[in-house]
């Protein structure tokens, strides 16, 4: 619902306040799937490619191919990865790109993390036998970055990327506003269909969710089943499109 596009007497109040919201979400998620497949080459093929890695991921979550025994550590990260992404999907369909986007920054902290990991086995230890206190202080996200940059390896979500998505997705200052992802500048409450917002969430969703993955295939159990693991993965990171919060904020600076 726009602001402006309905008065403060005509809002229903109590449950059909809540069904009223429900509706104009399926309405968004309508439009978004329809436009999705109008936008470009990429954007439906990042679509498809991120339905395929998230269906791999969530078996392997479920041990639909057959309980690996043990602690499931990889499981259960491949669950958190999985529900993160599904909720950042199923809120960028209904026009909440900022809180997609707030979701895609979470799975940036788990991408960076499993990187670490995967480069610094000894770092996973660590970190598992950690308590909570020292996790917090020596895991914590700037940390992390700084240990990847420190040994010399490429960062998933690097420190623009991340301050980026904390800047409009997560931290409240004096110019917070919800939901603007239009050239015009004006926010709304959601469940308002957006170009821009939608392109947006949808590649830095499809981009964290990939850079996930590729620190989760050393952690889990997947034999035959690694290398179609792999290859959807390099097609997820291959078809994310240009558009992110930078492109889209010089754009609609033209404007």
């Amino acid at each position: 619902m726009e602001h402006g596009e309905m008065s403060a007497h005509s809002l229903p109040g109590g449950l059909r306040f809540l069904n009223l919201v429900l509706s104009s979400e399926a309405v968004c998620e309508q439009a978004t799937r329809s436009r999705l497949a109008t936008l470009g080459k990429k954007a439906p093929e990042c679509q498809e490619n991120l339905g395929t890695v998230l269906s791999l991921i969530y078996a392997e979550a479920c041990c639909a191919h057959g309980c690996v025994g043990g602690d499931h550590f990889g499981q259960r990260l491949a669950g958190r990865v999985v529900s993160h992404a599904l909720g950042s999907y199923r809120l960028l369909c209904a026009g909440y790109y900022d809180e997609s986007l707030a979701l895609s920054r979470n799975l940036g902290e788990v991408a960076n993390l499993l990187w670490l990991f995967r480069h610094r086995p000894e770092e996973q230890e660590r970190w598992r036998s950690a308590d909570k206190r020292t996790r917090l202080r020596e895991f914590s996200p700037v940390k992390v970055r700084l240990s990847i940059e420190a040994a010399g390896l490429p960062v998933p979500i690097d420190e623009t990327r991340y301050a980026g998505l904390c800047e409009i997705a997560v931290h409240v200052g004096p110019e917070t506003a919800p939901q603007v992802h239009n050239p015009l500048g004006l926010p709304t409450v959601g469940s308002f269909f957006q170009e821009g917002g939608c392109l947006v969430s949808l590649n830095e969703l499809a981009g964290a969710t990939g850079a996930c993955v590729a620190g989760l295939i050393p952690v889990l159990t997947l034999e035959e089943r690694s290398q179609r693991l792999k290859e959807s993965t390099v097609s997820l990171l291959r078809s994310v499109g240009g558009a992110d919060l930078e492109t889209l904020k010089a754009a609609f600076k033209g404007v």
